[in-house]
């Protein structure tokens, strides 16, 4: 991992040179969307304010400001994108520390499945699981709040995509598939 790291930041300088204006900014402005206010930061700017208006309690359902505009820029891309936004806009910080504290106990519950995997390959199952729902929690809240740069990955099971619930679904289906077989079968076990 040290040498791949190495060897990205020493060609970072020559990639950087090929890439043109547009995946330049989008990276620069990713970092520092009030570089760009109403261009390439416009969508996390709005996002943010939409996450800041939710207070404590929240707008209510279907009541947010920025997210049932029915002007599409208000809020861009809010039912994929930015919906951690809508989340935090209409039911604030009350509503989103609870969908967080589910979201950890799902994480948690994968990685109980992988301490009591009956052998290797299913810890590294359950793991690998596991990391894909923290990245994608923490990429998506990330750009939300204007800290990473905007790649359009969904807030697992609650963002629009019917491809990407497929996916999640069918990776706890393998994780609760490796914890219905933790115990060892009859010929595994040492007492026979």
């Amino acid at each position: 991992f040290l040498i791949s790291a190495a060897l990205v930041l020493g060609a970072s300088p020559f990639l950087w040179e090929r890439l043109s204006y547009y995946q330049r900014q989008r990276i620069l402005v990713g970092f520092t969307p009030e570089a760009d206010p109403q261009g390439f930061g416009y969508q996390v700017l709005r996002a943010k304010e939409a996450i800041s208006g939710g207070g404590l309690w929240g707008m209510g359902y279907l009541q947010g400001t920025l997210s049932q505009n029915p002007a599409a820029s208000a809020l861009p891309k809010r039912h994929t994108d930015m919906i951690f936004a809508v989340l935090a806009e209409e039911f604030g910080f009350v509503g989103v520390s609870i969908y967080l504290l589910l979201y950890v106990l799902l994480v948690i519950r994968i990685l109980w499945a992988a301490s009591k995997a009956r052998g290797y390959m299913g810890s590294y199952i359950c793991i690998g699981a596991a990391a894909v729902f923290i990245f994608q929690g923490l990429e998506n809240l990330g750009m939300c709040m204007g800290l990473l740069p905007v790649i359009g990955l969904t807030l697992p099971f609650l963002s629009y995509g019917g491809s990407s619930a497929l996916s999640l679904f069918l990776l706890i289906g393998v994780v609760e598939s490796v914890a219905a077989h933790r115990v060892k079968y009859y010929t595994e076990r040492d007492d026979v």
